[in-house]
């Protein structure tokens, strides 16, 4: 009963292709090797760029126009190196049967086994791109497969739309949870059972130990199968705190588009306040102007009241003038020349200078402006000297008609402004 094992290592791709410059002659011969099988090698780095860089190209434009342009990727192959989480490509050692199959008649049906197995695993794997499947026949132990692949997940919301992620390929190919590769592996093991069965032979499944490697790289390949379990329980808690902290940086920022929006409204009610302080201020100083406005028109209309009252009191004064130089002349010619030849002069002098100063009197009562009015009567006063000749001062005087016409046409006027 052949045995099949399927383990998962590191991956020696200059080994695989035989391109190594050091030759271990004790685990395998290189005579041997043109009868190595060659089914994909191809160049990971061109991978990366075949796979990648549309994904790549969308990510780098996204990020450029966000506030960390710094997190633009140069060479996602070169990211990937050095990642903690993923490796740039995973290994998968297949074998049917084992160094004790080798020299008896089922090993033609074992090689047959393994070419049908090799040539069906991307198609059942669309989420492994295999770039590297080298079946070696030149080592001492059975003839076994080396799958070096690029585990590729579509589809995703974070980062790059498709990306290196060995649990999302997984994922997507319907293997989840904490046993994700176990149950891969368990999924190929029963393909592995199905072809031997074909051949009518029976499957039993391998211990992982593999003959046809030398010590060092079996220990290290069962090192790494025994951290499977462990990393993909790891990934687990690592998605987990991943989830936390988006969470977490959700709820921030939901706080912090809070704060925004309290900090907008706050903005609002304060400009808002400023546009009525600046309002009421407006009112305020509108309102003094208005009650400025208001006062230069009464001091306008109390100027031009002044002005009107002035110009009365001088055109009262310039009749009082005139009437007080007839007083004089016709009182210096009724003295100097009538009354003495009838009455006692000195007993009419007295009379009349009483009538006179009681007139005067009574014009400047009837004056509102006190200074006009004590002018007028110095004014007055000084006609007393002012003809000593009689008849001198009746030929300078006014036409009496002309005066009284002069007078009413003040009326007059004075009547109209008013109206």
């Amino acid at each position: 009963m052949p045995t099949a094992s399927i383990a998962k290592g590191r991956g020696y791709l200059n080994h695989n292709d035989r391109t190594i410059k050091q030759v271990n002659s004790r685990s395998w011969k290189p005579e041997l090797s043109n009868q190595n099988i060659v089914y994909v090698n191809e160049p990971i780095q061109n991978v990366y760029h075949e796979l990648f860089d549309s994904a790549l190209d969308k990510y780098n434009a996204k990020i450029k126009q966000s506030k960390n342009p710094q997190r633009v990727i140069k060479d996602y192959y070169e990211h990937i190196s050095r990642s903690k989480q993923e490796k740039p490509f995973y290994e998968i050692i297949v074998a049917f049967g084992n160094i004790n199959d080798k020299n008896t008649e089922i090993y033609p049906v074992l090689q047959q086994c393994l070419d049908e197995y090799n040539r069906d695993f991307q198609s059942r794997n669309p989420n492994f791109y295999v770039f590297q499947q080298i079946t070696h026949r030149d080592e001492v132990g059975i003839d076994h497969t080396h799958m070096d692949i690029v585990p590729v997940c579509s589809g995703n919301t974070r980062g790059l739309e498709t990306k290196n992620s060995f649990s999302g390929a997984l994922k997507q190919m319907g293997f989840t949870g904490k046993n994700a590769f176990l149950d891969w592996r368990r999924s190929e093991e029963k393909v592995m059972a199905e072809i031997l069965e074909r051949h009518g032979l029976e499957f039993e499944r391998g211990d992982g130990r593999q003959e046809h490697l030398n010590v060092r790289q079996y220990q290290e390949y069962k090192h790494y199968e025994e951290q499977t379990i462990q990393e993909l329980k790891n990934l687990e808690n690592l998605k987990q705190i991943s989830t936390n902290v988006h969470q977490n940086i959700d709820q921030l920022n939901a706080s912090k588009q809070t704060l925004l929006n309290e900090i907008n409204s706050l903005e609002v009610q304060k400009n808002r306040l400023q546009k009525e302080t600046n309002y009421n201020a407006m009112l305020a100083e509108n309102q003094n102007l208005k009650e400025q406005i208001k006062t230069l028109n009464n001091l306008e209309s109390e100027n031009k009241k002044l002005k009107l009252d002035l110009k009365k009191e001088k055109q009262r004064s310039e009749n009082f003038k005139i009437i007080g130089k007839l007083y004089q002349c016709m009182y210096l010619y009724l003295m100097d020349h009538i009354i003495p030849r009838f009455i006692n002069v000195d007993w009419i002098s007295n009379r009349i200078n009483s009538l006179f100063k009681n007139v005067l009197n009574d014009y400047q009562n009837e004056s509102t402006n006190p200074d006009i009015r004590t002018q007028l009567f110095y004014d007055n006063i000084e006609l007393n000297d002012s003809y000593s000749n009689v008849d001198q001062q009746f030929s300078t005087l006014p036409d009496v008609n002309e005066v009284i016409e002069n007078s009413e046409l003040d009326r007059e006027n004075e009547y109209e402004y008013y109206r």
